[in-house]
């Protein structure tokens, strides 16, 4: 098993709802992926990429409330697209990798982070 801790959440100009230009989101989305990439190479590593796996993503947010999942998943793909190029995952679609719902846990502590779990294997 993998896990990381990034000290950053997926950048809302990330998500299909921001508004904003093409550039901006581009900034940001670099931005996450390196901070993941980074994080990830920073911990003990698999040998060699997981062919199969299965992603847990859970954000450390300061405040409860009422999230949109989907969005979260959309800004979150920067960082699964590090978990690729970083030599965690082999392959990131959806034969390859199955992604558990994303969970928020209030930590006024730790807050803002991120949690990546990946397990080697597949979902039943």
């Amino acid at each position: 098993m993998f896990e990381v801790i990034v000290p950053m959440l997926p950048p809302k100009q990330c998500s299909p709802n921001a508004r904003v230009h093409w550039a901006v989101r581009n900034k940001f989305s670099r931005a996450y992926k390196e901070a993941v990439y980074y994080c990830s190479c920073g911990v003990v590593r698999p040998e060699k990429p997981y062919r199969y796996a299965v992603l847990e993503i859970i954000c450390l947010v300061a405040q409860r409330r009422v999230r949109d999942e989907d969005n979260w998943k959309a800004r979150f793909k920067p960082g699964q697209d590090a978990l690729v190029t970083a030599g965690v995952i082999e392959f990131d679609d959806t034969a390859h990798l199955s992604v558990l719902p994303l969970k928020f846990v209030k930590d006024k502590v730790r807050a803002p982070a991120t949690i990546i779990k990946v397990q080697e294997g597949r979902l039943l």
